[in-house]
């Protein structure tokens, strides 16, 4: 972990960061050294030297050389809160010389204006430096506060291109644009990209583990089924069936991560360093394309151990492979909406129960009741096992006639493909929509 004092000065070094035109900072030298306070304050003060920025901090009795970077000071006392002094930090001690308590010599000028000006003390005298302020000061400052809210100030742009302008010593920079964000959107999207693709290789458990483990499945599972396409025609569709339910459920892998990277990119995006869109963009395409990849790995290794017939292996690898995408939709929905990963896998039970149970071969259409049937058309998997069946009906007219018969399989590709395609766009959309409105940063 880190210190109190590195924590207050890392979220300073953030705020300051953003180089906003107007900066409130709230005891930003609390929990610091006196070295530390100063050196924080001082260079708080070259950047409003430098980049024309204003500055406004709430600080208790800082040292000497702490207050004297100051250039405006706004002294109020409590119980009712009340201005005392309103003016250039280098006056105050004339002020107090005037109402009649200088500063002493060797003393704080910071401590004594406070003690003087807290009520309950016992050298207390704050209704004597609000009547002085009152008299002397207070028509002045009206009068300056009146004058400048009727001039014309620069607008956010005006304010945004000079601050460009000051900066442009340092190197290029975007030009001013109207919009939160301080580069176009296809900058964005590059920059977040190459992020997401710099973790994920980075991560021991990203794409070099997912290749793994796809390997490492594949080979045990190509083992359960070694050489089942010398087996009669039921037993290489159980082997087709088992293929389609672990392509189903393999993507499940996806919502622990998506939900580990949620949290930092909702303080990203709140902050306004880039769109939500180009993270749902680049998150989208890096994980598809491995996912593809890991889920051809798989579908190829447990294939060419089966010694299934690689007239059919087009179908299977087709097939799987838009399985695998339309399941991928739903644990991206999953994972946008649960606020955990325990929540994300009871969340996911329904959709998993619905598609893997009504799979059109241990559960078909002849074996359900009539309200029920239409089940069958909405499950991904069952789709996929169809087209199988139906492609493998076609080369083995004799093993698998009577299974089609049974189950009454039909090569439907334009049925199949326009409902996996409505699956994916519809739960692919809600995942958009969950992961911009659900689960955000309160502040």
């Amino acid at each position: 972990g880190i210190s109190g004092g590195q924590r207050r000065r890392v979220s300073l070094a953030c705020g300051l960061s953003s180089m906003a035109q107007v900066f409130f900072a709230d005891e930003p030298t609390s929990g610091l050294s006196g070295t530390d306070a100063e050196a924080c304050i001082r260079y708080m003060r070259l950047l409003a030297k430098k980049m024309g920025l204003t500055l406004i901090v709430a600080i208790h009795q800082p040292r000497p050389e702490v207050a004297c970077l100051f250039d405006h000071l706004l002294l109020l006392t409590a119980n009712p809160g009340k201005v005392v002094y309103n003016g250039p930090m280098r006056d105050a001690q004339r002020v107090w010389e005037a109402v009649g308590y200088p500063v002493p010599e060797f003393a704080n000028p910071t401590d004594h204006y406070l003690d003087l000006v807290t009520p309950g003390t016992r050298c207390g005298h704050p209704e004597v430096f609000v009547k002085y302020y009152e008299d002397n000061f207070r028509q002045g400052v009206d009068e300056l506060v009146t004058a400048e809210i009727d001039k014309p100030l620069k607008t956010a742009m005006e304010l945004l291109q000079g601050r460009r302008l000051l900066m442009e010593e340092f190197g290029e920079l975007p030009p001013v644009r109207n919009t939160v964000y301080g580069v176009r959107f296809s900058e964005q999207l590059r920059r977040v990209f190459c992020k997401q693709l710099r973790l994920s290789v980075r991560d021991p458990l990203g794409i070099g583990m997912e290749m793994g483990v796809a390997i490492g499945q594949s080979i045990v599972i190509g083992f359960v089924y070694l050489n089942v396409g010398d087996k009669p025609a039921y037993t290489q569709m159980l082997f087709y069936f088992m293929l389609a339910m672990t392509v189903a459920l393999v993507g499940m892998k996806v919502m622990p991560k998506l939900i580990d990277e949620r949290l930092v990119v909702k303080k990203e995006t709140s902050e306004a360093l880039y769109s939500d869109w180009a993270y749902i963009i680049s998150f989208s395409i890096i994980n598809l394309i491995s996912g593809v990849i890991g889920n051809t790995i798989f579908v190829v290794v447990v294939f060419w151990m089966s010694a299934a017939p690689w007239d059919i292996f087009p179908v299977v690898f087709c097939w799987t492979t838009l399985l695998y995408v339309v399941m991928d939709s739903v644990y991206t929905m999953v994972a946008a909406v649960a606020k955990d990963t325990t929540g994300a896998m009871t969340l996911a039970l329904p959709f998993l129960t619905l598609f893997l149970l009504y799979n059109n071969f241990t559960v078909y259409r002849d074996i359900l009741p009539v309200f029920m049937k239409w089940m069958i058309s909405l499950s991904p998997v069952a789709y996929t096992i169809q087209e199988i069946a139906a492609a493998a009906t076609e080369l083995d007219p004799d093993g698998f006639s009577s299974i089609a018969t049974q189950r009454d399989y039909r090569s439907q590709p334009g049925v199949a493909l326009a409902v996996m395609a409505t699956l994916w766009v519809v739960f692919r959309g809600l995942s958009v929509v969950c992961l911009k409105c659900l689960n955000n940063i309160r502040r």
